[in-house]
């Protein structure tokens, strides 16, 4: 629009173009950095309608048809894309109406109150405003649907995962586990088998000692046949 204006030399158009710039535009991105998304979506909704209202009255004041006023229908989809709830409807019904009494002014100014010509434009404005609401409505909702089960989705492999990690710490602290209960038996056992130790002591003494090891081997033994009985249990739990 600020194109526009200047090739047409239009010097209130370009005026109108900066003030929407400096006073809404920046504004709203400034906003939306700080994720005031509510604030953002106000201002910038209120701007573009002022903006549009103000330019397209100093046109029809200019004597000038630049069909700027139409730009209200992309404004009606962004207020159904970026509202929800009644405030919806009302300002959809409050842009519809803005555009009317443009118009009405403009067919005033230049028809000299040429009803029937306003009439069917009206006509027109209501069916492109009735399937772009429809339309574009139908399409925020599958939006969301999308967007609410890719979220569930995501919501799913994120406990997965956490199950996952959860199922790994418990695998290594039972393998750390597993592997002090098992050091002691079999470094009994190795020593058990050293000739150094066998040559040192005595029968009696050695038979002892070989009493004291098999007593932890009875123990290994028994968390040998628990592991499997685990590890069965497991295995029995899953179904190809």
């Amino acid at each position: 629009m600020v194109f526009t204006n200047i090739v047409f030399h239009n010097p209130v158009g370009i005026a109108i173009d900066i003030a929407a710039a400096v006073f809404f535009a920046f504004p709203v991105l400034l906003l939306n950095k700080f994720k005031k998304y509510q604030f953002a979506i106000s201002l910038f909704l209120s701007g573009y309608h002022l903006a549009l209202s103000v330019g397209t009255f100093h046109s029809i004041v200019e004597g000038r048809e630049s069909g700027i006023e139409y730009l209200f229908i992309p404004g009606a989809i962004a207020i159904i894309l970026l509202v929800t709830g009644a405030w919806q409807y009302i300002i959809v019904m409050l842009n519809f109406a803005i555009l009317l009494s443009l118009n009405y002014i403009r067919f005033e100014y230049y028809d000299g109150g040429d009803f029937t010509t306003y009439f069917r434009l009206t006509l027109i404005l209501v069916a492109a405003y009735v399937m772009v609401y429809f339309f574009v409505a139908n399409f925020k909702n599958q939006l969301f649907r999308t967007l609410g089960k890719t979220e569930k989705l995501n919501a799913d492999l994120r406990e997965k995962e956490e199950a996952l990690l959860d199922s790994n710490r418990s695998k290594d602290r039972l393998f750390s586990i597993i592997s002090h209960d098992l050091k002691s038996p079999l470094g009994a056992i190795q020593g058990l088998m050293e000739p150094e130790v066998i040559q040192s002591m005595s029968q009696e003494d050695y038979l002892k000692y070989a009493e004291k090891v098999r007593e932890k081997v009875d123990t290994l033994q028994d968390t040998m046949y628990g592991l499997l009985g685990w590890a069965k249990s497991q295995l029995d739990s899953l179904t190809v």
